[in-house]
Parts: C-alpha cells; structure tokens; sequence
C-alpha cells in the first residue's frame, strides 16, 4: 500500500506517543518467567509485542486483557521457552532474547522469522553456543538450537548489539549455578542494557555490575510484578522532528522524564540542532528553531538514525554521524534506502568508515516519490519529507509502520497533515 502525504494546515498538537516497544517486550518475558500474576499497564501494541505475546500463548501463557491493562499468568520454569517452534516476526530484540532462554532447557527449539530477520547478525550466540558443544545451526531460513546452556565464566563481544547481552541476562539467572558475564569490547548501545537490568530487578532478578562485567547468582526465581509502560523515545523522536520540519509546537504528555531509553537523548541533540525543548508537568513540549547542522554520534542510539538524517537534509550545512554502521543491519540497510531516497531530492549523503555526511538540502520538490523499503524507521522519516515543501509525498509499502507505530498516519493526521491511502501506482 501507498501513502499520499500533503502538508495542509499544520497546527500545534497534543500527541501521546506508543508506549515503549523496547520496554514491553522485556516486561513481557519477565513477567512469563514469572511465578504469579504480573500486571503490565500502558503495554504498546504493534506488530513486534503481538508476536511475542503469540508467542507466550502458544507456550501456555495465560493473559487477561482489559482496556489498559494486561495480567499475565507466568510459568516460573526455566525450560519454558526450550523445545518446538518459535515464530519471531520482524522482530530481533525476540529472537535474541529467546534463543538463550531456549538454551536453558535442552530440548531442540527451532527459531523461524520473516523479512531480513534471519540475516541480522547473531554470531554472538553462535560463538558462544559452538564453545560449548551446544547446537547453533541455520537451517531453511531458521535457526536451530539444542543443549543447555552452561553457567560459569562466559565472554561475549558487545561491540554488535546490545541484544546478546540483555538475552544472556534474562537467562542465566535461570542457570543452577552462578555466572559472570564478562562484556570484552566497549558495548553498545549501553542504555539497553540497563534498561533490561531495570526490568530484571522489578521482577526480583539482582545482577551486580562493575563496568563490562556482569555477576549474576543461579538459581533465582522470577517473581511477579506490576508496571506502567513509558512512553517510546524512539518514536517520539519522529513527532520532535515534525515540530522542526512542521514549524508547530508538539506536545508529548507521556514522554518520561526519567526515561532509561537509549532514544532519550533526542532532547539533547534537537537542542544541538535549534530546537526549543521545554520540561513540563506530564512529558516535553517542542517548538521549532532555526535548524543547524548537527554531529552526533550513534553507538547507543542507532535507530535515531533515518530520522535525523532527515531532519539534516533540511539544514543549511553539513551534518556528521559517526558509529552508524550498525544501520545496516536493521530492517532494511538503512543507510544504504536513505541516501538513495535523499538523492531524489539533491540531497547529498556520503558514507566513510562509518561515518555518515549529509550536506542539507532545505525545501523539497514537488511531488516526490519514495519507497519505504520495507522499513517502519524508513517510511516514518522520509513522510516528514512532506512538511517541507508544498507539494505531494508518496511512500510506497507504507503498511511497514505497523511494526512499531500502527498510528503514525492517523497521528499526522491530528496535526492537520492530508493524509490519503492508495493500493498501486496506478490508483
């Protein structure tokens, strides 16, 4: 499907973004691993959390939905996730967080996915599984495991993604004996990592940690727990940033104040590009500002990327990214669709090392034509396009926003964006 997009009569909104992906599906594994009833309040609802939660339910997970809030009935058993077929989506931060629960049991588990997922690096997990005689095996587009996982002392790169970490948290307190995680390159996306460790002790899982090393008592039990699901940074970025392109005020009432989220750190850098961010009771207001380049460095925060690559290409100058090849490894290659999609409109975008360099382009020609590329990221950053010119954007697959903010079009809509649905090129 195609999504037309015009600038109409923008006006200063009021928007509550989704609650956090990234914190939901934590919540969700925690709370099955659980021994009673959790409750998860403010859970987000997208493509990537109902996958899990199928996930949970064909595994016997017993859930109570009710307006706000979801009950979950946990299992309490470390071999839970261990045995059958697991279907993970699109989604990696699933699939690398199930493979090492699946370990904890010794059954064979089969690992099956959709889109690039299977492609997404997992040698982490290959390495370590083939160090100690376990199974790790791509089969057909899936992935097999079989073995139980040993505890002890275990070393992984953290120089790939913040995932294997917080997989390997999840279950090794699950393990008979005591564990040391040792973390042998310089981590990224660290505030993940926390994220994940603040999840654990709400679920009474305690992991002490002295810089890249984790120590981590066996035989714990998950208990149950009750949370409020925060406000997603990430996407909150993409309404901060049609406040910049959009030239209105935008107010986020459940962006969190204390957010761990690596994506918080977007208040600081559209402060760094002119932007007027303002603290109020309940969340963040945003106001435009004159826009400026901006370097920023995207270690811990990659999936900012495709955003701020737009809003770059609206500034006068030129615009430094550094760390960003982990872009590539995501839904799509994402620096690979924006610089082709930029180019369409005269925006120059160069690749070195890493290090992304856009020289901004302001304005957009009239009646542009993008493909989305699959990506939900992509397809969000290139319809803010259309705030910066008069005439018509339209984004091919634009159905890809579902996995994380099925309401992204309506929400454009409530800022007074035009907004029209097609099925071919020819419609």
């Amino acid at each position: 499907m195609d999504v037309i997009i015009q600038k109409g009569n923008l006006h200063d909104v009021d928007i509550a973004v989704p609650s956090s992906k990234s914190v939901s599906i934590r919540a969700l594994i925690a709370a099955a691993l659980a021994e009673g009833d959790s409750e998860i309040y403010g859970l987000s609802i997208c493509r990537d959390t109902e996958t899990v939660i199928k996930v949970l339910e064909e595994r016997g997970i017993s859930m109570q939905r009710t307006q706000d809030r979801l009950m979950i009935r946990g299992q309490a058993d470390s071999r839970f996730f261990s045995g059958g077929s697991v279907f993970c989506g699109e989604s990696a931060t699933a699939l690398r967080f199930l493979i090492p629960l699946a370990a904890c049991g010794e059954d064979e588990t089969k690992f099956c996915g959709e889109g690039r997922l299977l492609n997404r690096p997992l040698s982490v997990y290959e390495t370590l599984f083939r160090d100690q005689g376990l199974l790790f095996q791509r089969d057909a587009g899936c992935l097999i495991v079989r073995g139980k996982l040993k505890s002890g002392k275990i070393r992984i790169r953290g120089d790939i993604s913040s995932h294997f970490t917080s997989g390997l948290l999840f279950a090794l307190p699950l393990l008979e004996k005591d564990s040391e995680l040792d973390i042998i390159t310089n981590p990224v996306s660290e505030p993940y990592i926390d994220l994940t460790v603040d999840v654990l002790n709400k679920a009474g899982i305690y992991i002490e940690r002295k810089e890249n090393r984790f120590y981590i008592p066996g035989s714990r039990r998950y208990h149950a727990f009750s949370m409020r699901i925060p406000g997603d940074d990430s996407q909150a970025a993409f309404l901060i940033a049609l406040s910049q392109i959009g030239r209105i005020g935008v107010h986020i009432p459940n962006m969190a104040h204390d957010s761990l989220q690596g994506d918080h750190v977007i208040l600081q850098l559209i402060r760094d590009m002119g932007g007027v961010v303002r603290k109020e009771t309940e969340g963040f207001s945003f106001s435009p500002g004159e826009l400026k380049p901006l370097s920023a460095d995207l270690r811990n925060c990659p999936d900012l990327g495709p955003v701020l690559f737009a809003l770059a290409s609206q500034t006068d100058g030129i615009s430094e990214f550094h760390h960003a090849e982990r872009l590539r490894d995501k839904e799509s290659d994402r620096i690979r669709c924006m610089q082709e999609e930029l180019a369409k409109t005269g925006c120059r975008m160069k690749i070195n090392d890493g290090c992304v360099r856009i020289k901004g382009k302001p304005g957009m020609p009239d009646d542009m034509i993008f493909d989305g590329h699959g990506d939900h990221r992509i397809v969000m950053a290139l319809s803010l396009l259309a705030f910066a010119g008069s005439g018509t954007v339209r984004i091919h697959g634009c159905e890809a926003v579902r996995k994380s903010y099925p309401d992204f079009f309506r929400d454009l809509a409530a800022a007074g964006a035009e907004i029209r649905f097609v099925n071919s090129e020819n419609d």
